[in-house]
């Protein structure tokens, strides 16, 4: 039992710790069924680049969800219509699709406006570090939001958005994520000792 305590205060420990010199933070969600890796904009600072990965999934922790949010204050009554659609950006040099997973009025946050986040894919997490580890920033310019994806129909970004571009350093992302890894795996094997005592 002292053990199965130990285990639980180290996941539990990390939570919310914050991590190199760029301030990364480093969240287990209170269900320990997720971490979530995350910093500010330089551009836009309450917009928030994150890496979520699920606790549990299988995947020995080895898979990750590349995030990024955008604010705007742009009051287009239709706002809410992109959620679930697809949305070309430039980001790293290269111009990709990414998908628009939510958004949400932040009225209650006393901001009058809209959040809205993005996500460019689920990827195994060591490749996606060491893809990190090759670029010093995350740059995304926001270009086309697609109402028909496939007869690439649409709207321009700038009709949704307000600003349209946002930066995030990723100096020290590798170190977060290793981090966040490593207080997944702790989860995991604390959940497999209460199994293995319930037997």
């Amino acid at each position: 039992m002292k053990k199965l305590s130990l285990c639980i205060f180290i996941a539990v420990f990390f939570t919310g710790v914050l991590h190199a010199e760029e301030k990364w933070k480093v969240e287990t969600s209170s269900e320990l069924d997720s971490i979530d890796v995350s910093i500010d904009g330089t551009v836009q600072k309450g917009d928030q680049l994150r890496f979520w990965i699920p606790v549990g999934s299988g995947g020995e922790c080895n898979s990750v969800e590349h995030l990024f949010t955008f604010y705007t204050m742009v009051k287009h009554p239709n706002i809410s219509e992109i959620q679930g659609k697809k949305i070309a950006l430039e980001s790293m040099g290269k111009l990709i699709i990414a998908d628009i997973k939510v958004v949400f009025s932040t009225d209650h946050l006393m901001l009058p406006g809209h959040m809205v986040m993005m996500s460019s894919g689920l990827y195994d997490l060591d490749k996606h570090i060491d893809f990190l580890r090759k670029h010093k920033n995350h740059d995304v310019k926001l270009k086309f939001i697609f109402s028909d994806f496939e007869k690439k129909e649409g709207w321009e970004a700038s009709e949704y958005f307000d600003i349209l571009e946002n930066s995030w350093s990723l100096n020290g992302a590798d170190v977060a994520l290793n981090k966040a890894k490593q207080i997944c795996l702790k989860i995991e094997e604390t959940a497999f000792l209460i199994k293995s005592m319930k037997k």
